[in-house]
């Protein structure tokens, strides 16, 4: 729908040049507020039922080719507006950061610990012939755990294929745990999460991410563990 406001918004106001890109930041709302003061609306950069009469029909994607043609921003005068508290954009193929802001600041990093999760799966399925079709049955701990969710539930059986799948898709933190679990058993005699955590802040130390340290598989928050943008830069890079 905001893909589609987008389009339209450039259709209707002279010399708009909105990404349809279907995120509403700062740009579309500026656009909002100028249609709505071309209608003689209050410009609150909001899109109310009284906006959207004034829009008028929407262009939807196979209208995009009526529009006339617009050059691309290749060379944006500043870095794009962002809301993150601390961010970094590299180069992917050198590693070099590129743009930063408080990327050495050490935050609570969320579901980009799962791309550890994943990583960690992937290298053991590398060494071991046939373990992404290996059968996993989902544990209690695992099919009960809180958060973003794959819809797993104590006793469901996939395999790890599918679990990845349910790992990165929906960030399912079931599916997290039901990883972790599966592939720490061949990790240490301890209990198979905590072997597979452990494995997770080895990989971290071995790839230089000194500022990170993890305490579960899936990212919700615990104390004293954390991570910044710069080494979630370099987690992402290995990942590729």
């Amino acid at each position: 729908l905001v893909a589609e406001l987008q389009r339209t918004l450039n259709a209707r106001l002279e010399g708009s040049a909105l990404a349809a890109d279907g995120e509403f930041g700062p740009a579309t709302a500026a656009a909002v507020r100028r249609l709505q003061a071309q209608a003689g609306l209050p410009e609150t950069g909001s899109v109310d039922a009284a906006t959207w009469r004034a829009l008028g029909p929407l262009l939807a994607a196979d209208s995009a080719a009526d529009l006339p043609a617009r050059a691309a921003a290749d060379a944006p005068a500043a870095p794009p507006a962002g809301t993150c508290a601390a961010w970094a954009v590299a180069d992917a193929a050198t590693g070099e950061v590129l743009l930063a802001h408080e990327a050495d600041a050490r935050r609570s990093p969320a579901s980009i610990v799962k791309v550890m999760t994943a990583l960690l799966v992937l290298e053991a399925a590398a060494t071991r012939p046939g373990m992404l079709d290996e059968p996993v049955v989902v544990s209690d701990r695992a099919g009960t755990e809180t958060g973003a969710s794959a819809g797993l539930r104590p006793g469901d059986s996939a395999p790890v294929r599918d679990l990845l799948y349910g790992l990165m898709l929906p960030s399912g933190n079931d599916a997290s745990v039901a990883l972790a679990e599966h592939v720490g058993r061949g990790l240490g005699p301890g209990d198979p999460r905590a072997e597979f955590v452990a494995a997770m802040n080895r990989r971290a130390a071995a790839r230089g991410l000194a500022s990170t340290t993890y305490a579960n598989p899936h990212g919700k928050t615990v104390a004293g563990a954390g991570s910044t943008a710069c080494d979630t830069a370099r987690l992402v890079r290995e990942a590729l």
